[in-house]
This record gives C-alpha cells, sequence and structure tokens, in this order.
C-alpha cells in the first residue's frame, strides 16, 4: 500500500473476515480529502469499527455481499483499479462519485449483485455498508 492508504485504524485479522461474517463490528472505506500539495489528493482511510453500521450518514445503503468476500479482497479490487488515487474537484466533491464507481466495480466482479445498479445513484456511503 502506497502513500494513498491510512490503516492505522485496521486491525489486521479484519482483512481476512468474511464481509458477510462480520456481526456488531464493520470496516470502514473512506476516501477523504485533503492530501497532496494542492489538497485534492484523496487517501482511502481503512478502519474497524465496533458498531455494524454508522448513525451518521445521509444515507446509507445496504447490498447483500457474495459469499467468500473478506475485506482483503474488496481492498485488493480497490487497489488494482487505481481506486485509491482519487483526485478530487477544487470544491472537494467527488465522494458520491468515487462511491458509484466502487459499486460498479464490486457489481462487475461479483462481489454484489447487479440489482445495486438502481440504486447507485442515490447518496451512498459504501464504507460501513461493508461491515
Amino acid at each position: 500500500m502506497d502513500n494513498n492508504w491510512d490503516v492505522e485504524k485496521l486491525h489486521p485479522e479484519d482483512l481476512l473476515a468474511s464481509v458477510t461474517g462480520i456481526v456488531s463490528a464493520s470496516v470502514r472505506v473512506d476516501m477523504m480529502p485533503g492530501y497532496g500539495s494542492d489538497g485534492l489528493r484523496g487517501k482511502l482511510e481503512v478502519s474497524s469499527k465496533l458498531y455494524d453500521c454508522t448513525r451518521n450518514s445521509i444515507k446509507t445503503l445496504s447490498f447483500p455481499a457474495t459469499l467468500g468476500v473478506n475485506v482483503k479482497k474488496v481492498l485488493d479490487l480497490i487497489s488494482s483499479q487505481g481506486r485509491h488515487k482519487h483526485q478530487f474537484t477544487p470544491e472537494w466533491e467527488g465522494c458520491r462519485h468515487w462511491n458509484k464507481i466502487i459499486i460498479q466495480d464490486l457489481q462487475r466482479v461479483g462481489y454484489i449483485q447487479s440489482g445495486a445498479k438502481k440504486q447507485r445513484t442515490r447518496w451512498v456511503l459504501l464504507g460501513d455498508a461493508l461491515g
């Protein structure tokens, strides 16, 4: 992982946890602006949480995950597609777009069902939905 990742708050054992098997906890994947010389480079924060889903979001969507998908596979997908190198607009916009792209990637490889297409244009909090 390069400097576009922040995994300080991730418990190593959570990497191999099944996305469908994490109970009463979650792994948050959050693309945050404010990095780089212009502040527009995003950094992907990956952290273990003691709750299953945040209560601090505008909209939370839940997508059933395929059995056998673990946190590491999701992070590997994000990395292989270069999604951890996100650039925000000068107004720090781009979180919803990033979430939409991640949902498309998860769908394409079969980690979530294709029915997620119908919901992906809404405000999405993907990070806590992974848990």
